[in-house]
């Protein structure tokens, strides 16, 4: 087999490369026997001329879109299983300018007296801000887990957690007490209906 000379020019577009490309490689692969055919003398046709030529019409595939997974950290802020009546005049409402940590730190205060439990998963105090106190701002459990483990570092650090519970569960600590117990006072300052 013998090819002396060869010349090809093509017309298309950027779009149009990628499918020019593997179409000829197609075609050229079609009209080439398999190498071993050509030493053990069995030669066999691959694909004929008309079969490549017909595969130049179907259209690219597309390649899809991977979507993005999203780990679970098992804290998802599902409707939450606490309940209780919120009074207002004994611990104020959360202010919306207050970050998150503020606003977690408050609610775990509030919950503490009203609840009686110390310690709450971070989709449960997601679950129980979102419920009661969404209009001063909607906070995500992934947030909080970050926000509070970002607090965990400060000395002394208002809260703790508990990672042999399944979700992990945050409580505060005696510094976190006191921060909580400021923020219940700036919270009742402000309450005061201003016209």
């Amino acid at each position: 087999m013998k090819i002396q000379g060869f010349e090809l020019e093509l017309e298309g577009s950027r779009e149009d490369a990628a499918v020019i490309n593997e179409q000829l490689g197609r075609q050229l692969a079609g009209m080439l026997p398999p190498i071993e055919g050509i030493i053990e003398g069995k030669v066999e046709q691959v694909a004929s001329p008309g079969q490549a030529h017909q595969d130049v019409d179907e259209k690219p595939k597309r390649k899809q879109s991977r979507k993005r997974r999203v780990a679970s950290s098992g804290e998802a802020a599902e409707a939450p299983k606490i309940e209780y009546r919120h009074d207002s005049s004994k611990y104020g409402n959360p202010k919306q300018d207050w970050n998150v940590t503020k606003k977690v730190l408050w609610l775990l205060y509030v919950l503490k007296q009203e609840v009686g439990r110390d310690e709450f998963s971070a989709g449960e105090l997601a679950g129980v801000f979102n419920l009661y106190f969404k209009q001063f701002g909607t906070i995500r459990a992934s947030n909080v887990s970050r926000d509070l483990g970002s607090a965990k570092k400060k000395s002394p650090s208002p809260v703790a957690d508990d990672p042999t519970k399944n979700p992990v569960t945050w409580y505060l600590t005696d510094a976190g007490n006191k921060n909580a117990q400021a923020l219940v006072e700036e919270a009742l300052g402000s309450d005061e209906l201003k016209l």
